[in-house]
């Protein structure tokens, strides 16, 4: 949401995508206070993503890893296990 004040352009960003910001707010500088809403907010949610403290990415990484490498094992626990009954009957 773009909110024209008598001096300043305000654009609020309600969805951060973050866990730990609700919202940003950004002074968008006056040659660009004619810009249309929409990208102006596309610019925003970049400068926002950007914005996201490195360690934090490598966490989400690493907890998408360990969801694979659970998956991985499995599968070779159930193949092992299928391989065994194979061989006894």
């Amino acid at each position: 949401m773009v909110i024209k004040g008598v001096s300043k352009c305000v654009l609020e960003l309600h969805d951060t995508g973050s866990d730990y910001f609700e919202k940003a707010i950004f002074f968008v500088k006056p040659e660009y206070s004619g810009e249309e809403s929409s990208r102006l907010e596309a610019r925003a949610a970049q400068s926002v993503r950007k914005a996201v403290p490195p360690k934090l990415r490598r966490r989400e990484q690493k907890r998408r890893m360990h969801g694979f490498w659970l998956l991985a094992a499995g599968t070779v626990i159930g193949a092992a296990a299928t391989a065994l009954l194979n061989l006894l009957v």
